[in-house]
């Protein structure tokens, strides 16, 4: 090996060092930054934490599954990629087929194992939100009613969409 690949290994090596200890410190400074969604309830692909956590309708969020719901045979505390879509004191209705909020409506599913709301209208209380996502089979506030504010971790933002990735090699949707 000649002297100029000897100084590209050493900073190539050096960069990854100096990498992994900015991602480091980021870490145990803010948390968990970067965050992937392999599931199709939204888009597919890596969600990094916004810098402002203010949040606002449409913004997606990661939120811990709630305690309580054994048979979807996941440890409560699982994260889940969700939309923001109502806040404290607005309305909602659930009836036999729909969520409906003041602007959308969110098919409802009746599969075993998935908890079902009662008919009604409902107002969502003091710090909690409703989070549902657009696609029909997302497992979210149709099933759950509105969720603990403090069930949520982080506002976040789509960084990179897989799906153009997973249609070149097939996996995706088409």
């Amino acid at each position: 090996m000649n002297f100029r690949e000897q100084r590209k290994s050493k900073i190539f090596v050096l960069s990854v060092i100096f990498l992994t200890l900015i991602g480091s410190v980021l870490y145990f400074v803010c948390g968990k930054l970067l965050y992937c969604n392999m599931t199709d309830s939204a888009v597919r692909g890596l969600y990094a934490a916004a810098p402002n956590q203010n949040l606002a309708r449409g913004d997606y969020v990661i939120v811990r599954l709630p305690e309580g719901i054994e048979s979807l045979h996941v440890d409560a505390g699982f994260r889940l990629l969700k939309r923001v879509r109502g806040f404290p004191g607005e309305s909602y209705t659930v009836d036999e087929e729909y969520l409906r909020t003041h602007d959308d409506s969110y098919r409802i599913y009746h599969k075993d194992g998935l908890p079902q709301l009662e008919a009604g209208t409902y107002t969502i209380p003091d710090g909690t939100l409703l989070l549902l996502n657009d696609t029909d089979d997302s497992f979210d506030s149709r099933y759950l009613g509105a969720i603990e504010s403090s069930q949520i971790d982080k506002k976040v933002f789509l960084l990179l969409s897989y799906e153009p990735f997973l249609k070149l090699i097939g996996r995706g949707k088409i």
